[in-house]
């Protein structure tokens, strides 16, 4: 069993200029089949259009407001609220606000990658 608390989990550059914490993945945890990463969207920047050709995204706002776009589909989410990316679907998020926003991003399998923009 590994405890993890956010606080002790360095944060580190993420694509669009933002920040992330890597808190569950098979490098620190022993997992075989997930990641669990809290993403921090910062005010008026974008975490780039991108999509994962054989992962799914279950993104879980836990601080602010964002717009995500999945697909061809715009929609505005808030602390609360949960949303899924499917595997092969292109996914972005953009933060309107001037406050920081914070999700949880739970991936499986353990995800690729692909930038579109």
């Amino acid at each position: 069993m590994t405890k993890i608390t956010a606080s002790n989990v360095e944060e580190t550059p993420a694509a669009g200029e933002n920040w992330l914490r890597l808190l569950a993945h098979p490098e620190r945890t022993g997992n075989k089949y997930c990641q669990v990463a809290l993403l921090r969207i910062l005010p008026g920047h974008k975490f780039p259009n991108h999509l994962h050709p054989s992962s799914d995204d279950v993104i879980y706002i836990l601080r602010g407001r964002a717009i995500l776009k999945i697909g061809g589909e715009e929609m505005e989410v808030s602390a609360g609220e949960l949303v899924v990316a499917p595997e092969g679907v292109p996914h972005s998020a953009f933060n309107p606000t001037d406050e920081d926003v914070e999700m949880l991003v739970f991936q499986a399998p353990l995800p690729k990658f692909e930038f579109l923009e």
